[in-house]
């Protein structure tokens, strides 16, 4: 091992990634009934994927090390914020959908 991506890989396979898509978006189709403000624009769960669900488990570990004054400011345009990278990586209110559906 010789990156940090290696030892986390060796916690996270790709068999795992594949159960948490699946039971990710069943709990999603079976919950947006109830709460259509997590889906997306017309009302709809959005399924997720293996990419997807790597991408959120890489925000969720970058929230714990960079700190800044509130959630939303990682998704920033503003000069103090602009080096943060979450924005490049998924829209905010995707984020906040997959985390609110996210079933381990």
């Amino acid at each position: 091992m010789t990156r940090a991506v290696d030892f986390f890989w060796l916690f996270i396979t790709v068999e795992l990634l594949r159960e948490i898509c699946l039971h990710t978006n069943s709990y999603g189709w079976a919950t947006i009934a109830e709460k259509s403000y997590y889906g997306d624009k017309e009302g709809a769960w959005k399924e997720t994927n293996p990419d997807e669900i790597e991408k959120l488990i890489a925000l969720i570990l970058y929230c714990g090390l960079v700190k800044v004054s509130s959630f939303h400011r990682y998704w920033s345009t503003q000069s103090l914020h602009h080096g943060l990278w979450a924005r490049s990586i998924m829209l905010r209110d995707r984020f906040k959908a997959l985390i609110g559906m996210l079933h381990v």
